[in-house]
């Protein structure tokens, strides 16, 4: 077993508890509250690891990570905010289904997705589709237009988080960029957007 594994499960263990809690929050606070210190937090804890490893910039590396966070912060934006209206059970999923995106440009890079990311593909987009289609109560009382609302928002958060995975995945792949810079660079104008964002809706307390 590869290092990938492991590190691969503890990253969505990383991801699933951080969407959890903030769900949690964001029914409790403004969405874009939520998105804007989570992000400061994970900023902190960046720039320690960076500080006790000692790596120099690397630029080219730091430049993908720009592009990266630039639809990442507002895909954390629109998923929280989700979480606040809809169902935690319906968002998640929804958003989740990011990880289609990275499969889908592979074949633009001149990498073909085996038949088990296509099988993985169609899965995740039947499952959209039944979620968005089922009968039956909506979740939480939510009204049809609302509902189609959070869909929308959670679909939103799902292509932000793809773009991420791919522009970090071609940072990281640069000849000598380190992926802490890439990172650094991705949370960088992630916390631009939504503080862009939030001096821009400041009056509208409903984010």
């Amino acid at each position: 077993m590869t290092l990938g594994v492991p590190l691969g499960l503890g990253s969505g263990l990383c991801w699933g508890a951080a969407d959890f809690f903030g769900g949690v929050q964001a029914r409790r606070l403004p969405a874009l509250s939520v998105a804007l210190w989570s992000q400061a937090a994970g900023a902190l804890a960046l720039a320690a690891a960076l500080a006790v490893r000692g790596e120099p910039p690397t630029p080219a590396g730091y430049a993908w990570g720009l592009a990266a966070g630039a639809g990442s912060g507002l895909a954390l934006l629109l998923f929280y905010r989700g979480l606040a209206e809809g169902a935690m059970s319906v968002v998640a999923p929804v958003a989740a289904c990011g990880a289609v995106v990275p499969v889908v440009v592979a074949p633009l890079r001149g990498e073909l997705p085996s038949a088990v990311a296509g099988l993985g593909i169609v899965a995740a987009v039947a499952g959209v589709v039944l979620v968005s289609r089922s009968p039956g109560p909506r979740p939480s009382g939510l009204p049809g237009p609302l509902r189609g609302r959070v869909l929308a928002m959670a679909l939103g958060a799902a292509l932000g988080f793809g773009l991420f995975y791919v522009f970090v995945d071609a940072g990281t792949a640069t000849p000598g960029a380190s992926p802490l810079w890439v990172i650094a660079g991705a949370r960088t104008s992630s916390l631009l957007v939504l503080v862009g964002i939030a001096v821009g809706m400041r009056s509208q307390a409903a984010w």
